[in-house]
């Protein structure tokens, strides 16, 4: 699961919830089918609500860096 928060926030548990669906700068959760997917389009989405990415997979949280970083070997490894 994807959402956006304002710079600053860091996410809880709550974040993630579905009663949270509202369009961004609040969070937003949005569900992928695959962590590939989400990663992509939380590093190639226009931002102009200024918020940062965070994404949750089972009991793992990824934050803007982590997420910069597996970008980064996706596109590296010629995953598009």
């Amino acid at each position: 699961m994807l959402i956006w928060l304002t710079p600053g926030l860091n996410p809880t548990d709550d974040d993630f919830s579905w009663e949270w669906v509202k369009p961004p700068p609040i969070p937003n959760p949005e569900a992928w089918w695959e962590l590939r997917d989400a990663i992509i389009h939380a590093r190639e989405v226009e931002r102009p609500h200024g918020c940062g990415a965070w994404i949750k997979y089972g009991d793992r949280l990824l934050n803007e860096i982590d997420i910069l970083g597996a970008y980064n070997w996706l596109r590296e490894h010629g995953h598009p």
